[in-house]
């Protein structure tokens, strides 16, 4: 059990657990299109747990030095990489929800969601390709740094903005994830003024 959490056997069981949980949920569902907006629902959630732990990783690690803290810290890469194919499976799942009830999907889409939308997804493609040897040796660490840094801290930002808006609108079981972001931005914040 120890060598599927690590590295690409990590990436490979979170791919094959989401599409399987997907594709369930999908063709279990009488109606097609609530099928894909609960697969939505579900990518979201993974996305913002996978996210989480890449992003507070050495954060955790600093504050606690525990077995888990240091595996995270370990595997933070590949975390990444799997919040990144989730989310990939999500913008899937997004696009195939549009096409499928398009007057739904504008009721439920605005301005402001295709804007935070698009930018994540830029920061989340350029940290995907960056997180590969030959793009990131290519760009330079200081570039790298600057890059996954910054897009951390927007997709951060997205996922808190979302969270917050559905907490005020949608149902208040969302203030728990506003909570958790607030935590982990905190935890990201102590992290870089103790090591300044």
């Amino acid at each position: 059990m120890k060598v599927l959490l690590q590295r690409w056997n990590l990436v490979v069981l979170m791919t094959v657990i989401l599409i399987g949980l997907c594709v369930s949920v999908i063709y279990s569902n009488q109606d097609l299109v609530e099928g894909v907006r609960a697969g939505i629902r579900i990518t979201a959630r993974s996305s913002l747990i996978m996210f989480c732990l890449a992003f507070v990783a050495s954060a955790l690690q600093a504050v606690l030095k525990n077995n888990f803290t240091a595996w995270l810290q370990q595997q933070r890469r590949f975390l990444g990489l799997s919040f990144g194919v989730s989310h990939l499976i999500h913008g899937i799942l997004i696009i195939a929800f549009a096409r499928l009830d398009p007057i739904l999907f504008h009721a439920n889409t605005n301005l402001s969601t295709y804007i935070f939308g698009i930018t994540g997804y830029v920061f989340i493609f350029l940290m995907l390709l960056t997180s590969f040897h030959g793009p990131s040796q290519w760009i330079g660490p200081a570039k790298w740094k600057a890059l996954h840094r910054t897009g951390g801290y927007v997709i951060w930002f997205v996922f808190f903005s979302g969270s917050l808006k559905r907490a005020l609108t949608v149902s208040s079981a969302y203030w728990g994830i506003v909570a958790v972001l607030a935590t982990v931005i905190a935890l990201r914040l102590y992290y870089r003024h103790k090591k300044n």
